[in-house]
């Protein structure tokens, strides 16, 4: 006796892109942009040769803004008083967190979006207090898609800081629809066998 047979068919994923980063939370905004650029010139790269969804994940430790940008510390060569020394012009505005002038000056000229807040009292902000006083803190773990290819239906921040010192971020995406191809009329004759 023969058992039935099911077959099912599934729906092909398209290949997706995975890149995890991790910055150096001391070196100061212009290292770590720096840090981020091969990561950056690597998408545009792969996305003109080789167009895909990506997303781009991690910890880019943007958490130096107001009080902090005065601790040669935590800024490395960003610190105000070498900068102001070197004649350089300040560039981060204060009131504006790093992860404001992050998404201003690095993400809105891509297609690159992160959904998740970025003001100083974001949802998922990590913060170091002393007696109750907020002294420094930020937004650090970012989880960036391409929205040329996808959409980001849902998100979530953990409550706690379950495996690590930070909040973990989720995000769950759908690919967008394909976009027909336009062509001309003259196009269409030309794809034709001939005779």
């Amino acid at each position: 006796r023969r058992a039935p047979c099911r077959a099912f068919r599934e729906a092909a994923a398209p290949p997706v892109d995975l890149v995890v980063a991790h910055l150096d939370a001391f070196a100061g905004r212009s290292s770590r942009v720096a840090q981020f650029a091969p990561i950056l010139d690597d998408w545009r790269d792969r996305k003109r040769r080789r167009p895909r969804p990506t997303v781009i994940g991690g910890d880019l430790n943007t958490h130096n803004h107001g009080v902090t940008c005065m601790h040669p510390g935590m800024m490395g060569d960003d610190f105000f008083l070498k900068r102001l020394w070197r004649g350089e012009r300040l560039g981060l505005a204060w009131g504006q967190t790093e992860a404001e002038w992050w998404q201003a000056a690095v993400f809105e000229p891509t297609s690159l979006v992160d959904p998740f807040d970025k003001s100083l009292n974001g949802e998922h902000n990590t913060h170091v207090q002393l007696a109750g006083l907020p002294l420094w803190g930020g937004k650090l773990d970012w989880l960036l898609f391409d929205s040329d290819f996808l959409d980001c239906a849902d998100k979530l921040v953990s409550r706690a800081n379950l495996a690590s010192d930070h909040p973990y971020l989720r995000l769950d995406l759908r690919l967008r629809p394909a976009q027909p191809c336009s062509s001309s009329s003259d196009d269409d004759d030309d794809d034709r066998p001939t005779d």
